[in-house]
């Protein structure tokens, strides 16, 4: 696995099953700024990871193979990949508010559909905050 590049923009994997919508992720991070990876189910993005450390998940919450929530749990809790930030992305609010009762899930939340400004917030908080200590099982 290799580790972040601090001379180059920070690397975001987008993941999410809709072609549309990581197209439309992608343009939106590219055009921030960012450098971008794509995948398209958890299990796929958990692979990715492992590959080339991103700086940044953004990640739906249903998906086939691994869902968001499967995968945001491997993250959390593989050494490897525990302190990288993770957004999860999904329609409900009602969602967001039992996960964040729980340990072990993602760093924040993001309802769709979305403002890019929000999105957008998110992101640099989550990056400023910089790498997260594994969390207490």
């Amino acid at each position: 696995m290799s580790t972040p590049d601090r001379s180059q923009p920070p690397l975001i994997l987008i993941v999410d099953d809709e072609p549309d919508v990581v197209f439309m992720l992608e343009s939106r991070l590219l055009s921030w700024g960012y450098r971008v990876r794509s995948a398209s189910d958890g299990r796929a993005a958990i692979s990715s990871a492992l590959e080339e450390r991103p700086d940044l998940v953004v990640m739906d919450l249903q998906m086939p193979v691994l869902d968001g929530r499967l995968a945001c749990r491997h993250f959390k809790s593989d050494p490897r990949l525990c302190g990288i930030p993770i957004i999860l992305v999904t329609a409900s609010a009602e969602y967001i508010q039992k996960e964040q009762m729980e340990e072990g899930m993602a760093d924040a939340y993001v309802i769709k559909p979305f403002d890019a400004a929000d999105l957008k917030g998110q992101i640099q908080r989550s990056l400023t905050a910089g790498p997260q200590p594994p969390r207490e099982k």
